[in-house]
C-alpha cells in the first residue's frame, strides 16, 4: 500500500470547494471551506426549462460548471493548478499513481453512483463529484471524499468507471494539482473578495435587459422557478410527479446542495469577510444570508412532505388525486409562496451587498 503522508482529510459541504481546501491545507496554505467557496463560485440559479431531468422536471442549475472554482481560485489568489483531461483512463490512472508515488495530492472528478463506499442513496449518477485519491494498492484506491466521513475504499475498476463516464457534463479523467503558490501574506485578499461579491451580486441580479430576455437566471430564476409550482398537476402526474417533487428538495440540499446549504457557506464567508474588511455591514448582510439559508431548508422539507404523500404506484394515482387535489393545490401553493418570498429577500439582499461591498477599503 502506497499512501500520500502528512494529509488530513476533512469532510465539507460542497465537494469541490472542500478538496481545493484540502489540496491548499495540504501545502500549508490555511483557507476555510467557506472563503475557498465564496471566492471560486459564490452563488448561481437557472431554471433551464429546455433541460429536461429523467422525471420530466426542468433541470436546475445551482453551481458554476466544474472546475469553476480551481479556475477562479487560480485567477484571483494566483495560484498556480495543473489541471488536465486525460484521453484515455489508462493514462490517467498511471499520472494519478505516480503523483501520489511523488506524495502529491490531486483532486479528480467522477460519476457518484461509482463511489461504492457511500451509502446506498448517494450512488446516484452525478458525474460532477470532486474527490481525492490520497493511496493505492494492487486493486484499489483509497479516496478522500468531502461526503465521507472515513477514507473510502474502491476497487480500480470502480474508479475507472467513475472517472471516464461519457455522461452529459462529465470531465473524463480530469485531475488537478497545485503546482506552486504565492504566500498568503502577499496575498491582496480584500481586492479578491471584493471582485468576487460583486461578480455574485451580477450573476443573482441580472442587469437589465438581460433579466428580461432571459428571465430564468439569478433571482429571477427563483421567481420563475416558484411561478412554475401551479402548472405540475397538470403537466406531470403519477411517479414523475412524485420523484420530481422529491428530486427538486434532493438536488437542493442533499445531491447538489445548492439551497440552504450553500447559503450558509456564503453567509460563513461574508462573516469572515467582514472581519477583514472590520465592517459591521459585512457582518449584518451575513446574518440576513443565514435567514435565507433557514427559508431554503423550510421549502425543501415542505416540498418533501408533498411528494412523500404521493402514491409510488402510477395506477393508484388517479384515485389519489381525485380525493386529494384541493390539499395538493394547496401545498403547492404554500410552497410556492416561501420560494417568491426567498426571491424578495435575496433581490434586496445581493442590491444591499452591490451597494456595501463598493464603499469598503
Amino acid at each position: 500500500m502506497i499512501m500520500i503522508k502528512g494529509y488530513e482529510h476533512q469532510i465539507a459541504f460542497h465537494c469541490e470547494s472542500g478538496s481545493v481546501r484540502n489540496l491548499l491545507n495540504f501545502n500549508n496554505f490555511k483557507i476555510s471551506e467557506p472563503m475557498v467557496f465564496g471566492l471560486g463560485t459564490g452563488l448561481v440559479f437557472a431554471y433551464l426549462i429546455n433541460t429536461k431531468a429523467i422525471s420530466g422536471f426542468p433541470v436546475m442549475a445551482i453551481r458554476l460548471p466544474m472546475g469553476a472554482i480551481v479556475k477562479n481560485i487560480k485567477k484571483l489568489l494566483g495560484i498556480n493548478f495543473f489541471y488536465k483531461k486525460f484521453k484515455y483512463s489508462k493514462d490517467a490512472l498511471n499520472y494519478l499513481k505516480s503523483l501520489i508515488d511523488d506524495n502529491i495530492p490531486s483532486a479528480i472528478c467522477v460519476d457518484m453512483f461509482y463511489m461504492k463506499y457511500l451509502p446506498s442513496f448517494m450512488q446516484i449518477h452525478v458525474p460532477f463529484h470532486f474527490v481525492i485519491p490520497i493511496g493505492y494498492d494492487e486493486d484499489k484506491f483509497y479516496i478522500s471524499d468531502a461526503y465521507y466521513q472515513g477514507i473510502g475504499e474502491l476497487n480500480v475498476e470502480y474508479l475507472k468507471a467513475g472517472w471516464e463516464t461519457h455522461a452529459k457534463f462529465a470531465m473524463n479523467n480530469f485531475l488537478t494539482y497545485i503546482n506552486s503558490m504565492p504566500d498568503p501574506k502577499n496575498i491582496d485578499w480584500k481586492k479578491a473578495i471584493k471582485k468576487s461579491i460583486l461578480k455574485s451580486c451580477t450573476n443573482m441580479n441580472i442587469p437589465f435587459p438581460v433579466n428580461v430576455i432571459l428571465p430564468i437566471f439569478g433571482v429571477n430564476g427563483i421567481r420563475f422557478f416558484a411561478s412554475q409550482f401551479k402548472t405540475w398537476t397538470k403537466k406531470h402526474r403519477g411517479l414523475p410527479l412524485r420523484e420530481g417533487i422529491l428530486g427538486t428538495a434532493t438536488i437542493f440540499e442533499e445531491q447538489g446542495t445548492g439551497g440552504g446549504a450553500f447559503r450558509f457557506l456564503y453567509a460563513s464567508f461574508l462573516q469572515e469577510s467582514a472581519e477583514i474588511f472590520n465592517s459591521n455591514d459585512l457582518k449584518e448582510i451575513s446574518k440576513e444570508m443565514t435567514l435565507i439559508a433557514q427559508s431554503w431548508r423550510e421549502g425543501s422539507r415542505k416540498l418533501i412532505k408533498i411528494g412523500r404523500q404521493l402514491p409510488i404506484k402510477n395506477d393508484e394515482y388517479d384515485d389519489w388525486f381525485s380525493k386529494n387535489k384541493k390539499w395538493l393545490d394547496d401545498s403547492l401553493s404554500e410552497a410556492d409562496n416561501i420560494y417568491f418570498n426567498i426571491a424578495d429577500s435575496e433581490s434586496k439582499l445581493f442590491n444591499k451587498l452591490n451597494k456595501i461591498i463598493k464603499t469598503l477599503k
